[in-house]
């Protein structure tokens, strides 16, 4: 069975599934609670995210250990068939990837949102054309790390070698500690998704 209802939902399911597969991909439900409610010792949680619909998602999956080699296998294909899949060992490491990639997207679209504001404001380009600009940005972006040699810090630290306007730009976000606030909402969203049952909401 495959659960895939918000958390706050979860209390209105009654099914005893015992002996069954169940594959959740609910974040602040962990696998012993899910074990305990459908009365089944096969569990596997897993996250994927909004980029799914177009087969581009990372998606994370934990294997209760009383889950079969065959549960793991069909695991594995299932979720690599909306990108790319990989098993983790733990549930903290589940609930930190719930942060990092689960949530990632719209991470990313507030950054975009931040350029596009900025555009607007500081450089006079019409909502449009800085939606689409940006929008164009990201996806090459996007392409670029994923297909390049160099880690993301080593890209970063050839561009401020240049010491062009891009430089100026990194220099100054360096300089602003645009990683703490970054980290911070990973670590808020990370501690959210570790809170379980007895903080979820809607």
């Amino acid at each position: 069975m495959l659960l895939s209802v918000r958390p706050s939902d979860l209390d209105a399911i009654r099914l005893d599934l015992s002996g069954k597969l169940v594959i959740s991909v609910m974040a602040m439900v962990t696998s012993p609670e899910l074990a305990s409610r459908f009365r089944t010792r096969r569990v596997i949680r897993a996250m994927p995210n909004a980029c799914a619909e177009k087969r581009l998602s990372f998606t994370p999956w934990l294997a209760s250990q009383d889950a079969t080699a065959e549960d793991c296998l069909f695991t594995e294909r299932f979720f690599a068939s909306s990108g790319e899949a990989l098993r983790v060992g733990s549930e903290a490491e589940l609930n930190y990837f719930t942060a990092l990639t689960g949530s990632g997207p719209a991470f990313l679209a507030a950054f975009a949102d931040a350029m596009i504001r900025s555009a607007i404001a500081d450089g006079g380009i019409a909502p449009a054309t800085a939606e689409r600009a940006v929008g164009r940005l990201f996806l090459g972006g996007s392409t670029l790390l994923a297909e390049a040699e160099q880690t993301p810090a080593e890209i970063v630290e050839t561009f401020v070698g240049y010491a062009g306007t891009t430089a100026a730009g990194l220099e100054t976000m360096a300089a602003a500690d645009i990683r703490t606030p970054i980290a911070k909402g990973l670590r808020a969203a990370a501690e959210r998704a570790a809170a379980g049952h007895a903080r979820r909401t809607t």
